[in-house]
């Protein structure tokens, strides 16, 4: 079979797959108004209500199964992606037990 066959598979395996959600840091800008403490921060600078501030936030994100096996395949072949789901099957069975 070749590789674009190969990716079909793992494209199929990939949307039966359990979602997973990992912790992502994302930046986005809030104006000075949106800002609880106008005034002083921490660091001594003063906050103007009406320019925008560049903020980092962490959020849950679903993790991509598609694109973790197409690297894995091509890194490792059919083992590393076998590996992958494995790995994947222990991680939301062990959470489902606590």
């Amino acid at each position: 079979m070749g590789k674009s066959s190969k990716f079909k598979q793992i494209r199929k395996i990939a949307s039966s797959m359990p979602l997973v959600s990992i912790k992502r840091v994302v930046g986005e800008m809030i104006r000075g108004s949106e800002i609880k403490d106008i005034g002083n921060t921490n660091e001594g600078l003063i906050i103007d209500p009406s320019l925008m501030y560049k903020r980092k936030k962490i959020i849950d994100a679903a993790l991509n199964h598609n694109k973790k096996m197409k690297k894995l395949y091509n890194k490792y072949g059919k083992n590393g992606v076998s590996l992958y789901i494995n790995a994947v099957n222990a991680h939301v069975d062990k959470n489902k037990k606590t």
